[in-house]
């Protein structure tokens, strides 16, 4: 057996399934691709599949990533072409390949804001600029903390379109940052509403800043 990786993209209607159904959704895809997985052991075996980094409800993206073991005589091709046949619309595989890095070792993502209206982007980029971003944020454990959001956006770019586009890099993976909590607190430190937006991700990162692979 191997392990290989799986490159695949989540877009428009599949935004709206859930990461626990994603997980069942791939166990079914990988059943009708009749790919020669590895399956768990015990009383209810099935195929040990797992992803990188969840995504969150709403959100489309241009690189999610997901691992498998398969028998060495199933080529990065045939698993390709397995799954994207019999993926449903909205499920992209564009590459499969062996793991180049660990999971835990992601620490950043790159997000796609699209805006559908305009606001003040020079009053929202000083926001973004701050070193000091004060907000509660729950813990894993269901528990409230309070947290710099300053120091976990690595970047940003504002993009002065009609409507604006914004383009950051935020930390992720052990300590994650949702683009949602970041607008949702710039909307409390100023008592100004930002438009409705969509938002993608575009990339997972690696703490000295290549790409996940």
């Amino acid at each position: 057996m191997k392990s290989v990786r799986v490159f695949y993209k989540k877009t428009g209607r599949m935004k709206f399934v859930s990461h626990l159904d994603m997980n069942r959704y791939f166990l079914r895809l990988v059943k009708l691709a009749k790919l020669p997985v590895w399956y768990t052991e015990g009383f209810n075996p099935h195929p040990y599949i797992t992803f990188a980094l969840p995504l969150s409800l709403g959100f489309e993206s241009e690189y999610e990533v997901v691992d498998m073991r398969v028998d060495d005589e199933c080529s990065f091709e045939q698993i390709r072409m397995g799954l994207s046949e019999n993926a449903v619309e909205g499920i992209e595989i564009f590459k499969v390949d062996s793991p180049k890095m660990k999971s835990g070792k992601i620490s950043k993502a790159e997000y796609r804001l699209e805006f559908d209206g305009k606001f003040d982007t020079e009053k929202f980029t000083e926001f973004l600029k701050s070193d000091s971003i004060i907000t509660q944020k729950k813990t894993k454990k269901g528990v409230m903390k309070q947290v710099n959001l300053g120091g976990m956006i690595f970047e940003f770019d504002l993009k002065e379109k009609d409507p604006p586009v914004v383009e950051i890099c935020l930390a992720a993976g052990e300590n994650n940052l949702n683009p949602r909590l970041l607008t949702r607190t710039y909307t409390e430190m100023t008592g100004v509403c930002l438009p409705e937006y969509s938002v993608t991700r575009t990339k997972l990162l690696v703490a000295s800043g290549d790409v996940f692979a």
